[in-house]
């Protein structure tokens, strides 16, 4: 019995070091990975600018990062999407290849990422509505307009910030040269019919009748809620579930290649890996996103709100997005009037079709701003 134990806690002691080795070795290879994308992504020009920090927003102080080649370049402010998913520690992976001819300004949103921790200890969920962010943005744009000299801004929106950008390119068409929309927003609870459907068609086509049942049937439970408040969270979980895994498309970034990319990212902080989390629990999530979350999912139809605008309107979508539905996305831009308007389609690109493709994104993008 004694040899036995001896045996065991050598078993032991070996698995332990063996352990600890792969996490020195995992830890460097982290530190090996982030100090290589950190040389590769430094903006090294002379009139270039590469700085991130806080500011005074909406009376608050809130994160911004700002990157580009030359500072005399037009300005894009980068909505993220979500409400939520904020985009700074992450940016370098997808949009060094328009750094050349933009000065790109992100921001965590109030009540996100590192705005939320920095006005965590002051701030309830309560301070946040559409208004507020639009009077946000608005600061943020005399920001930088003023500290640029530069009377103008291009706003790009991805997804939650698709929306938040088109009201203020509406309310304020004389502080816009131009909106770019990626995955732009439409309506919530028509999304969610198109993509269950579609879905439910797919899965039939694979015989696997149980799941058309489910997913009509998770779409209906999900149909009657009217606000976040009385959302059925488990039911709304297995929707999204069953959807993705049958509209999943051949390009389509890995959860494990997002989070190494996070994690190997320069600008990655250890709020940024709270903030992920927290976001990562739909529940936690809808809690602390609940006005902004009823405002897009429940309460907000972009065809009868935001239609008229004074500046070219560019949309850049993936072709497989179910998120935002392509085919959503083109009813609306039917509708909508604007001195010029454009759909660019990005093959083998979902929701997230910058994290899918950087270079057919960066590409895009240039296509529709620089004519």
């Amino acid at each position: 019995m004694k040899r036995v134990g001896k045996r065991v806690k050598k078993i032991l002691k070996w698995m332990g070091i063996i352990l600890l080795t792969v996490i020195i070795i995992l830890v460097l290879v982290i530190v090996g990975v982030r100090t290589v994308h950190k040389n590769q992504t430094d903006i090294k020009t002379e009139n270039g600018i590469q700085e991130s920090g806080y500011v005074s927003i909406g009376g608050i102080e809130q994160y911004i990062q700002i990157r580009g080649e030359d500072v005399n370049n037009p300005i894009v402010i980068f909505l993220h999407g979500g409400p939520g998913s904020n985009m700074t520690y992450i940016s370098t992976y997808y949009q060094t290849g328009i750094e050349d001819a933009f000065t790109i300004v992100n921001w965590d949103q109030r009540g996100c990422g590192r705005t939320y921790f920095k006005n965590q200890d002051s701030q309830t969920s309560s301070e946040l509505s559409i208004d507020t962010l639009l009077t946000d943005l608005d600061d943020l744009t005399n920001y930088v307009t003023n500290r640029f000299g530069q009377e103008k801004v291009i706003i790009m929106g991805h997804s939650w910030g698709t929306i938040v950008g088109s009201e203020y390119v509406a309310k304020h068409p004389e502080k816009v040269t131009a909106y770019v929309g990626l995955g732009q927003f439409v309506n919530g609870l028509e999304g969610y019919r198109i993509a269950t459907k579609e879905a439910a068609g797919r899965a039939i086509k694979q015989n696997k009748k149980e799941d058309a049942t489910m997913l009509s049937e998770v779409f209906q439970t999900f149909s009657t809620a009217t606000s976040v408040e009385n959302l059925d969270i488990k039911n709304y979980e297995q929707m999204i579930m069953l959807t993705r895994k049958y509209l999943n498309y051949e390009g389509a970034l890995s959860n494990s290649s997002m989070i190494f990319a996070g994690i190997t990212s320069p600008e990655m902080l250890f709020t940024d890996f709270q903030w992920f989390q927290k976001m990562s629990n739909t529940k936690q999530a809808f809690e602390l996103e609940e006005p902004l979350m009823n405002y897009c999912i429940f309460d907000l139809d972009m065809r009868t709100e935001s239609t008229q605008f004074d500046v070219p309107m560019f949309y850049i979508s993936g072709a497989q997005d179910y998120v935002t539905p392509v085919s959503l996305m083109e009813e609306y831009v039917e509708k909508i009037k604007a001195p010029e308007k454009k759909i660019v389609l990005v093959e083998n690109t979902g929701h997230s079709l910058m994290m899918d493709n950087p270079d057919a994104f960066c590409k895009a993008v240039k296509g529709v701003l620089i004519q």
